[in-house]
């Protein structure tokens, strides 16, 4: 590395520092700065000699200082077009130099002395072909900065939102968006960048545009998300990244204050995020305890004010088709999240720790009282030909009012009325809970819930599979506990338990030895 490169440098940190300038004396420079760029490009040696001199890095910070009469520079287009081409130059030259060093530019606040030049001459959003050039070139640099480690000053924090905001009003974000979202990525890695920007006014146009993309970009992305075999890999580039950030953010301590803020101010923008935040952490089982935790805090205060919601829904005695859509959707995606979270033992831990057992049937009574069975016999293209409504007692429903208030005749579809496909989820989370846990099994037979999966050992298009998952939460329950099987055969002897349910359980009724009925682990019979 020759004198003259630093000289070249220091010319043109002068040179950006002076509004007057001479867009002649930037026609001189330029191509003098292109060699040294190049040489960066293409030589590794001479690239990590510079990017190890902090020297260099003084003289590309000093680019970025505060510089008086801005509106001088503005007021000329060929002297901002020169400006703008000149501190692209540098940009693009300390993008090359942070891929092998970011530790010095951090020190000296490079990213955001630059973030805030640009800012200071994009006021107006000319939104031309250099201005989105630098724009570019910049969020490269700031992503290379922030590759390994975000250095976050709350006091640069509203520079960094101006920032991110400036293409939202640009028609076509396209060409920009992929090097965007890879660097609000790395933002998103730093705690105290997330408290802020779970805060900030203008959240819901940055992230919100990244949410209803993705929602919107393909329906059949979203059903591979929510399948077991997903990985992710049917997403393009962009919507990987735009998954990546919104997995560190519904880990956030901030995002259950977020969440709450829009469920209040802008209920679709609610949902929108909700959604999102199903979609990914249903698609990932990688999550470590201190992510399952941040997760569990909001998660399961939207599941308890959808219980309450439920339980007064319910106490009118109405049928209002749009309050229980409302409702249903934040209670069904609540009740997903729980479900599949709870497989891991810290989730667990939490919901027995906050009552979440007792919540988790008191919710199941609730749907079990109120909620009707439906059997379609058969549905064709028409519509429903033929079907069987019951209600929990197994008493079947004619009245059509009832009737047309839960079901849509025309689609054969069950309406939110009827809270399809809730209780198989609790149902679901209870098994994971009772698994070789005696004092859940003893807490359900208390709480009148053994007797409320029993009841659910049949086909419900309500819920379907709900007869296997049901079967599956009976075994756990009866598994190694007397008390629980003792309980079962005391039903079974009042007929109220099918023998099929408990054969599939495993267990079948025998008579002891005192001539008493007790449930046992089901024999092979060899012929």
């Amino acid at each position: 590395m020759e004198d003259s490169d630093f000289d070249i440098i220091e010319s043109i940190s002068r040179l950006l520092n002076d509004a007057n300038f001479s867009p002649n004396e930037c026609e001189l420079l330029l191509p003098k700065l292109n060699t040294v760029v190049q040489k960066t490009s293409q030589n590794e040696e001479y690239r990590h000699a510079m990017s190890s001199s902090e020297r260099v890095w003084r003289l590309l910070s000093r680019c970025g200082d505060p510089i008086e009469n801005v509106e001088h520079i503005e007021a000329s287009p060929e002297r901002r077009f020169w400006y703008l081409r000149t501190l692209r130059g540098v940009v693009l030259l300390a993008r090359n130099l942070s891929t092998s060093n970011q530790d010095l530019p951090q020190s000296l606040l490079l990213a955001e002395k630059l973030v805030r030049r640009f800012n200071a001459l994009t006021i107006s959003k000319n939104y031309e072909h250099i201005e989105l050039s630098l724009y570019s070139m910049l969020c490269e640099l700031l992503f290379n900065l922030s590759r390994i480690s975000v250095v976050f000053d709350k006091a640069s924090f509203n520079d960094t939102m101006t920032f991110l905001l400036y293409p939202f009003d640009l028609v076509d974000k396209e060409p920009i968006l992929i090097v965007y979202a890879m660097y609000l990525r790395n933002l998103s890695g730093s705690e105290e960048f997330l408290y802020y920007f779970l805060k900030s006014e203008a959240i819901d146009k940055v992230l919100g545009y990244f949410v209803r993309e993705l929602l919107a970009s393909n329906v059949k992305h979203s059903k591979d998300l929510l399948t077991e075999e997903s990985d992710l890999e049917n997403l393009s580039k962009l919507e990987t990244i735009e998954v990546s950030t919104f997995t560190r953010i519904v880990c956030h301590e901030s995002f259950g204050p977020f969440l709450e803020h829009f469920q209040s101010s802008q209920p679709r923008a609610y949902f929108d995020y909700l959604k999102m935040a199903q979609l990914v952490i249903t698609s990932s089982s990688a999550w470590d305890k201190f992510q399952l935790m941040g997760i569990m805090a909001w998660c399961f205060r939207v599941f308890e004010s959808a219980v309450r919601d439920v339980e007064q829904y319910f106490a009118l005695g109405t049928e209002d088709e749009g309050k229980a859509a409302i409702i249903h959707h934040s209670l069904s995606i609540c009740l997903d999240i729980i479900s599949t979270l709870s497989q891991f033992e810290h989730v667990r831990k939490f919901i027995i720790s906050y009552k979440g057992v007792e919540l988790l049937v008191k919710l199941l009574h609730v749907l079990q009282q109120n909620l009707l069975r439906v059997n379609m016999l058969k549905q064709g293209g028409n519509g429903i030909q033929n079907m069987k409504v019951t209600n929990m007692n197994g008493e079947k429903i004619t009245s059509q009012t009832i009737l047309h208030s839960r079901i849509d005749f025309e689609t054969g579809k069950i309406k939110s009325t009827n809270f399809p496909e809730c209780k198989i989820l609790i149902i679901e989370t209870l098994g994971f809970l009772t698994y070789k846990n005696k004092e859940i099994q003893d807490m359900l037979r208390n709480l009148q819930a053994l007797e409320l999966v029993l009841s659910n050992c049949v086909i419900d298009d309500n819920d379907p599979f709900i007869k296997e998952r049901s079967i599956m939460c009976i075994k756990f329950l009866l598994d190694e506990n007397s008390e629980n099987q003792q309980f079962v055969a005391q039903l079974e002897a009042k007929q109220a338990v099918q023998d099929d349910t408990l054969a599939a359980a495993g267990y079948e009724l025998n008579v002891n030895a005192n001539g008493k009925l007790e449930l046992g682990p089901k024999r092979n019979v060899i012929n």
